[in-house]
């Protein structure tokens, strides 16, 4: 993930406390009226080896859009007003 450095500190950094950091970014990064884009690139990644760490992985992601999801409704009319519908 790449994020302009003016607008990671207008935004006051990432919420260290999430596991989708990525997700809450893209988030606020929207409602401040500023753009996300995905590059196109390899990664030398690995994907996880057993269905356990799989599972394990999902679910931490899942924890994650869901605080993320709680967090950004915490005035769900300012987020429909910032984002849409």
């Amino acid at each position: 993930m790449y994020i302009r450095r003016a607008a990671l500190i207008d935004l006051k950094g990432w919420d260290a406390f999430n596991v989708t950091e990525d997700a809450d970014l893209g988030l606020r990064l929207s409602r401040a009226g500023l753009r996300c884009a995905l590059l196109d690139s390899k990664t030398f990644e690995e994907a996880t080896k057993t269905p356990r760490t799989w599972i394990t992985q999902r679910s931490r992601w899942q924890k994650g859009y869901t605080m993320t999801y709680w967090c950004h409704n915490r005035s769900p009319k300012r987020l429909l007003a910032d984002l849409g519908i």
